[in-house]
């Protein structure tokens, strides 16, 4: 019996029922399954039925409901007229309440003109010739200081003050070491011992039961000259080094030691309400202890441009 080679129908390649030939649908069952960001109001951990929302914070939910619902509620009351009108009158009369007492508090003490600043200057550097320091009392309306050179104002003080950042930021940067945050520095400290300045005079006001005329910004003024000495002394420092600022540094502790001592006793002496004249022990230790403490607060604000 002979043997033929089969010469049927055989699986060829291109028959679509080869397994190695094109798949007709792509095969997704190896692909990991990544959990989308979507909201399940009923499951949360340890299978527990609660709110919980998966790939966020549910107290981040609970703070952007609470915001929507706040900005709801302004929404709803700007929309009302009656609401919208009473918050216009509100700022409306906090608005004009605040101009008021600006007007009747503060704008009296930048009553100023360039005389009365000129002399004030020779005042503060010259006081030892200064004869009478007797102040004006109105009992209606205080007295302008332009029309009364032994009055306080916060003018001179104000632009002291502006003036000594001036030149501190001037002499740091030919020192080579401006930088605005040392500048912020120097500006910040120099307020804050103004600040503990009037809040321990006014504290020691208090405690020792003082009747006098020296306020809130009588203090802030009588506090704020020494920024006058502060500027001469950086000025005089830049020519003539150490030496000009140890000689003006005495002459402005001694000038303006006498200007305080002065103009605060006859402040202390006399009564806010009534000018009539009063003794008091305590206020004078209290003058003295103000003329002692400008020298040390002038020698901390300026110590760092000089020792360097």
């Amino acid at each position: 019996m002979s043997s033929q080679p089969y010469s049927g129908p055989f699986y060829a390649p291109s028959s679509p029922y080869d397994p190695s030939g094109p798949q007709l649908f792509d095969d997704t069952s190896a692909q990991q399954f990544i959990p989308q960001n979507t909201y399940d109001p009923y499951m949360s951990g340890a299978n527990t039925f609660a709110p919980q929302m998966y790939g966020q914070n549910p107290p981040n939910a609970s703070n952007l409901f609470n915001q929507q619902l706040l900005l709801t509620a302004g929404q709803q009351l700007l929309s009302n007229p009656m609401a919208a009108a009473a918050l216009d009158q509100y700022g409306h009369n906090l608005v004009t309440k605040g101009k008021s007492w600006v007007g009747s508090n503060v704008k009296y003490y930048f009553a100023v003109d360039t005389s009365y600043v000129l002399k004030k200057l020779l005042l503060l550097f010259f006081p030892f010739t200064h004869k009478d320091w007797s102040t004006r009392y109105n009992p209606n309306e205080p007295v302008a200081p332009r029309d009364d050179i032994n009055s306080p104002d916060l003018y001179i003080p104000t632009m002291a003050f502006v003036t000594y950042i001036l030149v501190s930021g001037y002499l740091l940067g030919i020192q080579n070491r401006f930088s605005p945050e040392l500048l912020g520095i120097q500006a910040s400290t120099a307020m804050a011992w103004l600040i503990i300045e009037v809040v321990i005079v006014l504290l020691s006001l208090y405690l020792s039961n003082i009747s006098s005329s020296l306020g809130f910004f009588h203090s802030i003024a009588f506090g704020g000259y020494k920024y006058v000495c502060i500027v001469a002394l950086l000025l005089v420092s830049m020519p003539f080094d150490k030496i000009g600022y140890y000689v003006t540094f005495v002459y402005c502790t001694l000038s303006l030691g006498f200007f305080l001592l002065r103009s605060l006793h006859i402040a202390m002496q006399t009564n806010s309400q009534t000018a009539v004249p009063s003794e008091s022990r305590n206020g004078l230790y209290l003058v003295l202890i103000i003329c002692v403490l400008q020298p040390i607060v002038m020698y901390f604000l300026t110590k760092n441009f000089i020792f360097v």
